[in-house]
């Protein structure tokens, strides 16, 4: 067992209980090959989790499921600043500066596990502009046209005599000389006396021309008005996707990119429980799926020729199930769909007549008809090759020996 309860399977014939918070049933390998980031019990404090090791996340301590996703800002610590008048920007960082607006580095703090830069911004500004801080270079993260990238900040107001007018997060597509062939800056609410992850996502064009992406904050100013704010910046991240992740970091001391692996928890299954059970379980997705599947519970063969999938389809809120049999797609059915950010409860049941699913104390969907060849559980992915992972939390997670009826299942995946 991984973890902190000290049982999480039922005796006498019962359930495997296979996860309960902050636990995971032992033959369950978590197979990330490195290291990830998770919110402590007290729903503030970040940690680092080792590779191999669950992660645990949030007061819930659900068990946190991602994708592989990297960090295109290589510098996200904020390494290198040196406090001063004006001291020295963190390695790699920029300032595109309006005039009369002076940038002082205060220093580094630290806040629930994060290291953050706090920088004093002051004075009247000589034109109306954006004062930009750049969180790397213009030529660092490579991209190109039609990409969908995802820019985050933790940010903190420590004072505002004099606040800014506006502030945005800017996501700058360039050429290879560094240029801007498109710049979006989103629109924020100012940042409070909280630190507070905040995120923009866009969609680059079709220009040819795009082959970097640049991540920064925005500030608006107006010419002759004066200015006086304090802010803390912490752990930008810049990740090719429709939404960010949980933040990623270089190791302490070697700023690059850095990539997390994905998180693919696995379960070899017994010649009795692959020809039946049923796996009932909890589920938390932050967002609902974009252009990718977003996958809760695999039962395949190791291989994307046999198996069966629950999943939140890409597109939208929708969740349905699937098997594969010999390569052959064969739809189950749709159950419903899921509320961003709202645990729900689903199960699916299986043995040589069918299979049955049912979320949220719904009636049940049944196909009759053999089911594929399987070997394993793969726990919060669409299919082997980890394409579509749940980028979610899990909760009680539980496998019963038998293919339930379908009052059981309601009754189970009732809210």
């Amino acid at each position: 067992m991984i973890g902190a309860t000290p049982s999480i399977h039922a005796l006498g014939g019962g359930p495997l209980r296979l996860i309960a918070p902050g636990s995971l049933l032992s033959p369950i390998l978590p197979a990330r090959t490195t290291a990830g980031l998770a919110l402590g019990a007290d729903g503030t404090s970040w940690a680092e989790v080792a590779a191999g090791t669950p992660r645990f996340h949030g007061v819930g301590r659900r068990l946190l499921i991602e994708g592989q996703r990297t960090n295109g800002v290589r510098n996200p610590r904020a390494e290198g600043a040196v406090a001063g008048t004006p001291g020295t920007l963190p390695t790699n960082w920029n300032l595109q500066p309006v005039s009369g607006v002076l940038c002082q580095v205060v220093g580094m703090v630290s806040t629930g596990g994060m290291s953050a830069l706090r920088l004093r911004l002051s004075g009247t500004a000589g034109v109306t502009g954006a004062f930009i801080i750049s969180f790397d270079a213009a030529n660092a993260c490579p991209a190109g046209p039609n990409q969908t990238w995802t820019g985050a900040a933790f940010l903190r107001r420590v004072e505002a005599p004099a606040p800014f007018g506006g502030y945005g997060l800017r996501l700058i597509a360039r050429d290879g000389a560094g240029a801007t062939v498109e710049s979006v800056i989103n629109t924020l609410v100012a940042p409070s006396s909280a630190m507070e992850r905040r995120s923009h996502t866009r969609t680059t064009g079709t220009s040819t021309s795009i082959t970097h992406m640049q991540h920064g904050l925005s500030l608006s100013c107006t010419a002759g008005q004066a200015y006086d704010e304090t802010l803390e910046i912490g752990w930008p991240t810049l990740e090719q996707g429709a939404f960010g992740s949980s933040p990623i970091l270089p190791p302490a001391g070697a700023p690059a990119a850095a990539t997390r692996a994905a998180d693919a928890p696995s379960l070899a299954l017994t010649p009795a429980q692959a020809a039946r059970g049923t796996l009932v379980g909890t589920f938390m997705l932050p967002q609902a799926a974009a252009s990718s599947n977003q996958g809760l519970l695999c039962l395949d063969d190791g291989t994307l020729s046999n198996r069966i999938v629950l999943r939140n389809a890409s597109g939208g809120s929708l969740v349905n199930a699937l098997k594969v049999i010999s390569g052959t797609v064969i739809g189950i059915g749709s159950l419903g769909s899921l509320t961003s950010g709202v645990p729900f409860k689903v199960a699916l049941a299986w043995d040589a007549a069918g299979t049955s699913v049912s979320m949220g104390g719904s009636a049940s969907v049944n196909v009759a008809g053999a089911i594929p060849s399987i070997s394993r559980l793969l726990i919060g992915h669409n299919q082997s090759d980890l394409v579509g992972a749940t980028f979610g939390e899990i909760g009680a997670l539980d496998l019963h020996p038998t293919r339930l009826p379908d009052a059981a299942l309601q009754a189970l995946t009732a809210n």
